[in-house]
């Protein structure tokens, strides 16, 4: 036995150690069944590229691998955004935090969604607009918000999808047009990209231009010179 059958709960190793529960609180252990470090904790989970989210007492936040808290706070919740960023969530706002504890800006967003494709959305005031893994806004918060943008809205291919006026557009990961808002529903960008205007999917390239005509219930995005596409109750 590395950790012998006594335990309440051992999690999955990363980074050479795992967290283990028994009666008096979380600790982490190494590959050889020593204590990684003497701290125990309330809850605690797996490491993931150096740090780990924990909970002792009220204090809250993420540790390293020598058991110190990178960063923490006794009120809200705090998520890891990017490297030495985190997320400072309150009741009613949502900031970027530097591990220091100091803010990235003055005042905080309504909501930060997750980082994919080096952009994360972010809203303020009914408006919102995208982030870096800097956290710095490079694309204006000028867009309107619509039912589960926040998932929807995520860049896919270093584009993204908007809603303009019940219509479709796509830009890139400057805010550059790709495709103007006159969609009924946009896919995945590619070599080409799937759209419809309510009448079945076909497929335009970069310059707006119909390749492929509308002819097919759904169409999914190229990969490699090849796409899926279904037609009546088939796929092909």
């Amino acid at each position: 036995y590395i950790l012998p059958p006594e335990y309440l709960d051992i999690g999955e190793f990363s980074d050479g150690v795992a967290y283990v529960q028994s009666e008096e609180g979380y600790q982490y252990y190494t590959l050889e069944g020593t204590l990684a470090f003497s701290a125990v904790f309330d809850e605690a989970f797996t490491f993931d590229n150096g740090i780990a989210k924990v909970r002792k007492g009220e204090e809250k936040g993420f540790i390293g691998l020598d058991g110190a808290f990178v960063a923490s706070t006794k009120i809200g919740n705090l998520s890891h955004f990017k490297d030495s960023i985190f997320i400072h969530e309150l009741r009613d706002s949502m900031n970027f935090m530097y591990a220091s504890g100091k803010y990235l800006f003055e005042s905080g967003f309504d909501q930060i969604g997750a980082l994919v494709n080096n952009r994360a959305t972010v809203e303020k005031d009914g408006l919102f607009g995208f982030v870096n893994g800097q956290a710095k806004i490079v694309i204006p918060m000028e867009h309107t918000p619509y039912p589960n943008y926040m998932q929807f809205s995520q860049f896919k291919n270093g584009h993204v999808i908007l809603q303009r006026l019940n219509r479709y557009a796509m830009i890139d990961s400057l805010g550059k047009s790709v495709l103007p808002a006159i969609f009924n529903g946009i896919g995945t960008y590619g070599e080409l990209i799937p759209v419809t205007k309510g009448q079945g999917w076909g497929y335009s390239n970069k310059d707006v231009r119909l390749k492929i005509e509308y002819q097919y219930q759904y169409a999914f995005g190229f990969d490699n010179g090849n796409a899926i596409v279904e037609k009546g109750d088939l796929s092909g």
